[in-house]
């Protein structure tokens, strides 16, 4: 896995390096300081995994996201300390694969960070909560769309972090998002709910 780190806090950048490194030892990580040297690095070849501070230098808002958003495919989340909620909607609604808060604890923040490298989302809770109102907003990722079939097959927690070779605790933070984007608190609700919105077919 490619990723393109954009932030430019020396000792902060370090630790996110070190951490994605853990949780992901082939990721090859290429790192940028400010909007310049991202748009630069984007020239290379394709990356998988783009994370991106808003408020390093050359960007303004979510400028540089959008930028990078036009200019590749890759998933792209955000981690930054303007976590404005007007923000964190706005760049859920543009298809960010997630948005993590530097003000967050560190077991909030290494979890998030966990399900973001592994193809998951993250988004703070109040940003489902909105979402769930409103079916035409729904969007599961992969891996999301993934658990809640399984879910409907019948299949328990166990049994579907052993078909996806993922850990227990991780099929549980699936669930968890999964119910707070459909608005609901069960699996049966959660299988009937998605069957109505058209994610399950009949």
């Amino acid at each position: 896995m490619r990723v393109l780190l954009i932030e430019d806090h020396p000792l902060f950048a370090r630790a996110l390096c070190d951490e994605i490194a853990r949780l992901a030892p082939n990721a090859s990580i290429t790192q940028a300081v400010c909007a310049e040297d991202a748009v630069i690095a984007l020239r290379e070849p394709a990356f998988d995994l783009v994370l991106v501070d808003l408020t390093i230098p050359g960007a303004r808002g979510l400028s540089l996201f959008r930028e990078i958003r036009a200019r590749c495919d890759a998933r792209v989340a955000i981690i930054s300390a303007n976590d404005n909620p007007e923000v964190v909607q706005t760049a859920y609604a543009e298809r960010a694969v997630g948005f993590i808060s530097k003000a967050s604890d560190v077991e909030t923040f290494s979890q998030a960070l966990y399900l973001i490298v592994s193809g998951a989302s993250y988004f703070p809770p109040y940003v489902y909560s909105r979402v769930g109102a409103n079916v035409k907003k729904v969007q599961l990722t992969e891996r999301e769309l993934t658990v809640i079939r399984l879910i409907a097959e019948g299949k328990q927690n166990k049994e579907i972090a052993r078909e996806l070779d993922l850990g227990v605790p991780t099929i549980k933070s699936h669930i968890k998002h999964i119910y707070a984007k459909l608005g609901v608190r069960t699996r049966v609700a959660a299988t009937h709910k998605a069957e109505q919105i058209g994610i399950l077919v009949n």
